[in-house]
C-alpha cells in the first residue's frame, strides 16, 4: 500500500513507524491509532498527546510485557510503502518492533 505519511513513535527503548491509524495497546484505552486519540481529544497536534501517554511493549530484557511512555511522535511525510499482515487470522495480537499490536 502507498501513503504519503507515516508517523514515527518513540519511547525510551523502541522505535517505529507506522500509520496514523494503525493500532497499538495503549494504557487505559486498550488498542487504538494514535491519530483516533488525537482526533477524540479534538487535538491539532500529537505533542499534547504525549503528555502522559503510556503504550505496551515487549521487554526482552526481562521477556515480559511492560509499559514505556511515548517520548515523541513524529509526523513524516513522503512516499511510503507499507505491507499488509491481514492475511493473519482476525483477533490476533502480534510484536513489532517490541510494540504490541493486533489485527482487529
Amino acid at each position: 500500500m502507498k501513503h504519503s505519511k507515516l508517523i514515527r513513535v518513540t519511547t525510551q527503548n523502541h522505535s517505529i513507524e507506522i500509520t496514523p491509524y494503525h493500532p497499538l495497546y495503549i494504557q487505559d484505552q486498550g488498542f487504538t491509532s494514535l491519530l483516533k486519540l488525537k482526533k477524540d481529544q479534538t487535538l491539532d497536534s500529537y505533542d499534547k498527546l504525549m503528555e502522559n501517554l503510556w503504550v505496551l511493549v515487549w521487554n526482552e530484557n526481562d521477556n515480559c510485557l511492560k509499559y514505556e511512555k511515548i517520548d515523541n511522535i513524529e509526523v513524516l511525510f513522503g512516499d511510503f510503502t507499507t505491507f499488509s499482515i491481514l492475511s493473519i487470522k482476525q483477533a490476533n495480537n502480534y510484536i513489532m518492533n517490541g510494540f504490541i499490536s493486533t489485527t482487529d
